[in-house]
């Protein structure tokens, strides 16, 4: 097994990248937005890098945050909101804040679960607080690090 986390190009493996990950072996890989494009199509997509190693417990990850973090769109998933929403709340009514961002956290597992994804690069407390300046950066929430950068 390589150590390597490989991304795919688009919706669908081309036989290139099939032949590539069959040879290499990769520990897992992870999905962007352009892996995205319906259920049906997601399933197929994870179901197929599952049989290529035979292995039902691949890592397939995403990055399904909430708020603009969010590699699955709707109209065909949920929209989930960023984790200022729950800090906010957090002001107003703690409890309530530390069980709305454990309901939000499983709504998005049970989607990626129905589409075979693994893994998800989720914090849901990492960005429900100010940050530090960094790399020139204002200070403040705009939505954590992964969003200044566009990722």
């Amino acid at each position: 097994m390589t150590p390597a986390i490989f991304g795919i190009a688009g919706p669908r493996l081309s036989a290139e990248e099939r032949a590539f990950f069959k040879d290499c072996d990769p520990v897992g890989y992870i999905l962007f937005a352009r892996n995205c494009v319906d259920r049906d199509q997601m399933r197929a997509l994870t179901d197929e890098l599952k049989a290529i190693h035979g292995r039902e417990q691949t890592f397939i990850s995403i990055d399904q945050e909430g708020g603009r973090v969010a590699r699955m769109k709707p109209p065909e998933w949920n929209r989930y909101p960023a984790g200022q929403a729950f800090a906010e709340l957090y002001q107003i009514a703690p409890a309530s804040a530390i069980e709305a961002v454990r309901l939000n956290a499983e709504a998005i597992a049970r989607e990626l679960s129905e589409v075979g994804v693994t893994v998800d690069f989720h914090a849901p407390q990492a960005h429900a607080r100010p940050w530090p300046r960094h790399r020139g950066q204002p200070q403040g929430n705009a939505g954590g690090p992964c969003e200044r950068s566009g990722a």
